[in-house]
């Protein structure tokens, strides 16, 4: 295509019926909307990183730039799953596209470690979610249903309306605290260690992204205050 692309001017088309510049037009539109659907899935997410900031406001900038592209579900997922990673690196922990419904998979949840079924959503309220919290705990599974932080009270509200007797048994978290407060404990809450941390963090994401997802623009990049350190 792009060397029909050089060889095709406006002296050229005229040259050509009327019918055939027609598909020649539509092949080129579709050609370039393909590339326009490649330059954005190039561009990744590009928080910032301030060094003096806590854990749980990096993980918040990171949401709040991925509910700006809406990437948001994606990103919570792979947040999710890249620190329980590096929380239990002997742990095989699964890694699904964003898209790949539980029921379809047969999973128990977006993950499942021994006999805990986490639940990933920025949306609490779809219809569904509750009906497998209540099937987990059927099976004798526990749960956890993640969700950012401004999501919380929400979840608590949809989780005891729809399921008021086993209510007691599901731990609503805010993903924030949930991702950050394993990265300060991994980093033994050293200020040196925390950057290194959150860094491995990133690529932790990103290598489990990138491996399932076909849209790349859910890509984290690293924020340029974490490369200087690496370099310096």
């Amino acid at each position: 295509m792009a060397s029909l692309l050089k060889r095709l001017s406006p002296l050229a088309l005229e040259k050509i019926s009327k019918s055939e510049r027609g598909c020649v037009l539509e092949a080129l539109q579709g050609y370039l909307v393909e590339r326009v659907v490649e330059y954005f899935n190039r561009q990744r997410l590009a928080p910032s990183y301030d060094l003096a900031s806590s854990t749980w406001h990096a993980i918040h900038e990171i949401l709040a730039k991925a509910k700006e592209a809406g990437k948001s579900g994606a990103v919570a997922q792979h947040l999710v799953g890249a620190k329980l990673q590096l929380r239990f690196p002997d742990f095989e922990v699964e890694n699904n596209p964003s898209s790949a419904a539980d029921e379809q998979t047969g999973r128990a949840g977006d993950f499942q470690i021994k006999d805990t079924a986490f639940h990933v959503t920025v949306a609490p309220s779809r219809d569904n979610l509750f009906e497998r919290v209540k099937e987990n705990i059927r099976q004798g599974l526990r749960v956890y249903v993640v969700v950012p932080e401004e999501r919380v009270e929400a979840a608590r509200g949809y989780a005891e309306d729809q399921l008021p007797i086993q209510y007691s048994q599901i731990t609503v978290s805010a993903l924030e605290a949930f991702v950050a407060q394993n990265i300060d404990e991994l980093s033994m809450y050293s200020h040196g260690k925390l950057h290194k941390g959150f860094r491995a963090l990133l690529e932790t994401y990103n290598q489990r992204a990138d491996e399932v997802e076909s849209d790349k623009s859910v890509l984290i990049e690293i924020p340029a205050t974490l490369e200087k350190l690496s370099s310096s």
